[in-house]
């Protein structure tokens, strides 16, 4: 049976790669394309944590992160979920069961090293929103991560709970979904730009 965290993992993988579907038809992929933006979403935050900690990367040596990747895509495309993603709430929250999912897996990752706070909370953060990061690099958009108002700051405050709680991960992504859902209904932000209604 698989751990807490290991379907986390899982959740988090799928959901993030299944978002590809969103951008395949604007950026007009073929299926190559839209494979490699769904690997590289899903699976970029957790090559890149892995490297800072000194360790090889999972997709290196275990196939399942790269058939979870192809079996959500098929899945996804099969029950035509693209047409739902014509609608940007439908992406939108995909994308924040992805961050909420690699947050907690990075914050756990990061205090079974013994890491120490900015540690844990730059390990969450990296391995939530660094697929996301290189996908948007790769496609020339200015990262989420650097506009998308309340974006980070989940990352931060679910690796600075459980740096300081013994929290239950259940209960943990509970809390974390509802910030980033609260945070796109209510378009929180933290712009030091002030918006010119003129």
């Amino acid at each position: 049976m698989p751990t807490i965290l290991e379907i986390t993992d899982i959740i988090g993988t799928s959901a993030f790669a299944i978002s590809a579907l969103f951008l395949y038809k604007q950026y007009k992929f073929d299926l190559l394309g839209l494979i490699i933006i769904a690997i590289l979403t899903a699976l970029g935050g957790g090559v890149i944590r892995a490297l800072l900690l000194n360790q090889t990367p999972t997709i290196f040596i275990d196939n399942t992160p790269i058939i979870i990747v192809i079996l959500s895509l098929t899945i996804g495309y099969l029950i035509k979920i693209k047409r739902s993603f014509e609608e940007r709430s439908s992406f939108l929250l995909l994308d924040a069961i992805g961050l909420v999912s690699f947050s907690i897996m990075g914050s756990s990752i990061a205090i079974e090293h013994n890491l120490g706070y900015f540690g844990v909370i730059f390990i969450s953060m990296i391995s939530a929103v660094g697929g996301g990061v290189l996908r948007d690099l790769l496609l020339n958009r200015i990262p989420v991560l650097l506009t998308g108002g309340f974006y980070g700051m989940v990352s931060i405050i679910i690796g600075t709970i459980m740096f300081f709680f013994d929290i239950n991960i259940i209960i943990m992504f509970g809390i974390g979904l509802f910030l980033r859902l609260l945070a796109i209904k209510y378009k929180w932000s933290i712009s030091l730009a002030k918006e010119d209604n003129s």
